[in-house]
């Protein structure tokens, strides 16, 4: 072990405790690496690269790193032979191993890895019946090349290096990467109940532009521009390579704010589901800007609507458990303290409401808690933004 090296994982803080899983940390060198890599249980796993700025404060002079990384049990399940209950990962520098930590696995997940590694194998059958071409939507011209899917219709090429099947299209460019760390995303009660409805009637529900789940279900196909493990179709959701009226279920749940077209993912929405079917869709009113630079559109309840006015019939129109005001403050409160000096964020901290309500706001702009917020901080929660564009001169 290098005694130059520190390798740190902050999560999981004791043991997986789900199939797919993140795994996030940071790791400290005397100097910048002309190479970093990952070994999970001895095979490479993909990490990104997250800005963590308290570890360079800490250790300042040196090269410092944040990681983050998605673990799938279910790629470590070959035949009968089941998930380990501990995990090393290693970290390897210029081709050389300079750390290693162990990952425990809750045992109660072997089965369950199994379970998924099936659910996989049997979507993609389904998959393989269903999908078409992104580009010119003709079904039965995908065939499969050494490395790639090609259209045999319109001549898109569609290449094939990630355990999802990708199929976006070629003018959407490569897969997304994430920014930051990356959660696990759950299903409410109202999703679950739409997830077990249509299991129990043999269909299938479209998580349209899902995040990380914690495991593989076989009812829900998860599509997204990202290469995720329980992502099935890497996709452009104003493009989806699914044929018309397939699914009895879609979920979009928080993704439409992230999609250069809202009104055209839509489109593609209602495009894809079945008569009769059912869409529950979630968009993001008063939040935040997150996953910068793509995000762009915020929703009123009337803009919800507006989106699938004379398309759909509304059933229910409400706000979920979790849209409720308490999330909004308590994420502006909690980003508003990270993005000012130590200072102001002690001074904001100690602040009643009651103190910060009884001054205008007007007059808290000369006072440091807004004077200081960081410039990033000021982006993300703002009220408004605004800019001053100019039209090019003719023949420019």
């Amino acid at each position: 072990m290098d005694e130059d090296v520190i390798f740190h994982v902050d999560r999981p803080e004791n043991r997986i405790e789900s199939v797919i899983s993140p795994v996030d940390g940071w790791f400290v060198l005397r100097e910048q690496p002309a190479s970093a890599a990952l070994l999970f249980n001895e095979r490479p796993i993909p990490f990104w690269n997250v800005s963590r700025p308290d570890v360079e404060r800490a250790y300042a002079g040196k090269f410092c790193q944040g990681f983050c990384c998605i673990v799938d049990l279910s790629q470590y399940v070959a035949g009968r032979r089941v998930v380990l209950d501990a995990f090393a990962l290693n970290l390897v520098v210029d081709g050389q191993t300079v750390a290693q930590t162990e990952v425990r696995v809750n045992p109660a997940l072997k089965g369950k890895a199994e379970l998924c590694s099936r659910a996989r194998h049997a979507k993609k059958r389904w998959l393989e019946r269903y999908i078409f071409c992104p580009e010119c939507r003709q079904p039965g011209t995908l065939r499969r090349k050494p490395n790639d899917l090609v259209c045999e219709s319109c001549g898109a090429q569609y290449p094939q290096s990630a355990m999802a099947l990708n199929l976006l299209p070629p003018s959407a460019g490569t897969p997304r990467e994430p920014s930051g760390n990356v959660s696990l995303l759950g299903y409410d009660e109202v999703a679950l109940s739409i997830i077990s409805d249509v299991r129990q009637r043999g269909g299938k529900v479209l998580d349209c532009g899902g995040g990380v789940r914690s495991e593989v279900n076989e009812t829900v196909i998860c599509s997204a521009p990202s290469d995720f493990p329980s992502i099935d179709v890497i996709a452009d959701d104003q493009k989806l390579p699914f044929q018309d009226a397939v699914f009895d279920a879609i979920l979009s749940l928080n993704v439409l704010e992230h999609v250069t077209d809202p009104f055209q993912s839509a489109a593609e929405l209602i495009r894809v589901l079945k008569p009769g079917g059912k869409l529950y869709c979630c968009v993001p009113f008063l939040q935040p800007e997150h996953d910068y630079p793509h995000h762009y559109y915020n929703m009123t309840r009337s803009g919800l609507m507006r989106l699938f006015e004379g398309k759909l019939n509304i059933e229910r129109h409400f706000v979920p458990a979790s849209g409720q005001p308490i999330f909004t403050l308590h994420w502006f409160l909690s980003w508003y303290t990270q993005k000012l000096p130590e200072s102001a964020r002690n001074r904001l901290l100690e602040l009643k409401v009651s103190e910060i309500l009884q001054v205008r706001p007007e007059t808290w702009l000369a006072d440091p808690i807004v004077a200081e917020l960081s410039e990033e901080g000021r982006w993300c929660l703002a009220s408004t933004t605004a800019a001053i564009l100019e039209k090019p001169a003719a023949g420019a």
